[in-house]
């Protein structure tokens, strides 16, 4: 949920900082080129999640921006936030998506928990042998 929230604040900012100074189109091209399998990937179990509880994703996703642009509107920070944002996403640094948090996590508020199942294992660095 986090990796689509935070999509959806991308398109915002490219959408709101327009007209300003910076305005985000070509970085938000290239935030969705690089993210493109990694949203391909999430899609599944988000539409997965909507389903089990019975949530229109389209809806969903409405949502999120709509909360997006309240708070980005009454921001005057929020293009100097987003431009820090994208530089992060974009740099070499990132090479996945749940690397890249929302500008704005406003998932409790959304009644939105944690998935019970915590995060998924790291695997072991090539060579290094594994614990028993």
């Amino acid at each position: 949920m986090r990796n689509e929230i935070a999509w959806q604040q991308f398109y915002n900012a490219a959408i709101m900082c327009r007209a300003g100074t910076p305005a985000f189109a070509s970085d938000y091209a290239a935030f969705r080129n690089k993210f493109r399998s990694d949203n391909e990937i999430n899609s599944a179990p988000l539409q997965r999640a909507a389903n089990k509880h019975r949530t229109n994703i389209h809806t969903f996703k409405t949502e999120i921006a709509n909360r997006d642009g309240a708070s980005g509107g009454s921001n005057p920070q929020y293009c100097a936030n987003a431009q820090q944002a994208f530089r992060w996403a974009l740099s070499q640094q990132v090479n996945q998506q749940t690397q890249v948090p929302p500008m704005m996590d406003f998932s409790a508020d959304m009644g939105l928990r944690a998935c019970s199942a915590g995060p998924a294992p790291t695997p072991a660095r090539p060579g290094t042998p594994a614990r028993k």
